[in-house]
């Protein structure tokens, strides 16, 4: 593939909007005015998959195209994106990264291209967005739901929440019952829109070596930082996103060389994703570790701590003994503890799941001798004695 044409696609998802907040409609008009746009819902892709698959047709079996190869060269548009089936969101990967399906089944082999740009919209597990939740923890209740090397792919991230404003509220209550007193002609037809993103979207803007020379250094900037704090991690993958970027922009522009404004643009853009999506809520700073599979800094520190909130419910009598004649607690007593000494910053499913992972990575520690019940070795006891002050507010 032609580096331009790589470098021009761009993959954006608006992960997990509260209901009622437009996203089938931007998708259904991002579709209207694209030149070659395919809309497909969680729902509908469950046919002939996002990729393509092999129908029987007359005692023949025909390979159909999915939807990422019918966009083929233009936009993709997918709805509901939580409500697809897993192996149809795994199987988009290589896609995503490369533009080609690859297609091995009845004895065919071929290869489609998918040279598209994807906008996917989803709702949280919950139904509403939870401020007090990660990203991750929002958009799925188990790893498989929605995979690390899935969220990696995505270019860009922006949570929709519904959010109380005065002004906004009266927009959009003017908008809907047609109370508005913008004149229709000072809008962009339809029309000139369409041909204008049809036009853009031939130019291929190249990026001069100034410019180059300044991502190439907020680059470096960015993997020092994480070199002092592995919470701030950067990859190769987001410096060919920083690029993707600024092309996108001169493209809007009409350009065909990027200038210092579609930089300084796109790295204000793109600090916004990460300030915004990537805030963990348990600490309040940036955390992009889990953009990349990699633990939050945060669940790391707060399983630290579960061996010394063990010792404090021996030492108040809220362990039992068991058979062995070791003290363990009850799961329940357990996440009541890790609940109650977080001030209400951790819930109950929060905690759940940082005991279940701490003795998963740390069997030597903590352990689960039976199901429901955990305890601390004697390695671990000694480790942690003396760790009354410790807390779950990381």
């Amino acid at each position: 593939m032609e580096r331009g044409k790589f470098c021009s696609r761009m993959d954006t998802l608006p992960p997990t909007g509260r209901p009622g907040l437009a996203k089938t409609a931007i998708l259904v008009f991002g579709k209207a005015v694209s030149q070659r746009g395919v809309y497909d819902t969680g729902r509908g892709v469950t046919g002939v998959g996002l990729t393509a698959a092999l129908v029987k047709e007359n005692d023949k079996f025909m390979l159909s195209a999915g939807t990422m190869a019918r966009g083929d060269r233009g936009n993709v548009f997918l709805d509901e994106f939580e409500k697809m089936r897993t192996e149809d969101r795994e199987v988009i990967h290589v896609p995503m990264e490369n533009g080609i399906i690859t297609v091995s089944k009845g004895g065919l082999t071929t290869e489609l291209n998918s040279r598209c740009s994807i906008l996917a919209a989803m709702n949280p597990v919950d139904g509403r967005y939870n401020i007090l939740k990660t990203l991750k923890s929002n958009i799925r209740r188990k790893p498989e739901d929605f995979p690390d090397s899935l969220i990696s792919r995505f270019d860009l991230i922006f949570i929709m929440a519904d959010e109380v404003n005065k002004e906004k509220d009266a927009a959009v209550a003017g908008r809907m019952l047609k109370l508005e007193k913008n004149k229709p002609e000072e809008r962009i037809p339809f029309d000139l829109l369409k041909d204008y993103i049809a036009y853009s979207k031939h130019l291929n803007p190249t990026i001069p070596e100034p410019i180059r020379e300044k991502m190439g250094k907020y680059y470096e900037q960015k993997r020092q930082e994480m070199k002092n704090d592995l919470s701030k991690t950067i990859t190769p993958r987001q410096l060919e996103t920083m690029e993707r970027l600024v092309e996108a922009r001169a493209r809007m522009h009409l350009r065909k060389e990027a200038t210092i404004e579609d930089y300084d643009d796109s790295v204000w853009l793109y600090e916004i994703y990460i300030n915004d999506t990537w805030k963990d809520p348990y600490t309040g700073k940036v955390d992009t570790g889990p953009m990349m599979g990699i633990i939050e800094t945060s669940k790391l520190k707060q399983m630290e701590y579960l061996p010394s909130i063990i010792e404090l419910m021996y030492q108040d009598g809220k362990g039992s003994v068991g058979l062995d004649g070791d003290l363990y607690v009850i799961e329940g007593d357990l996440i009541r503890e890790v609940v109650s000494r977080s001030d209400g910053r951790i819930d109950s499913e929060r905690a759940r799941e940082i005991i279940r992972k701490s003795a998963e990575d740390h069997i030597d520690i903590l352990f689960s001798p039976s199901p429901g019940r955990y305890k601390i070795s004697g390695v671990g006891r000694n480790q942690m004695l003396g760790a009354h002050s410790q807390t779950l507010n990381t």
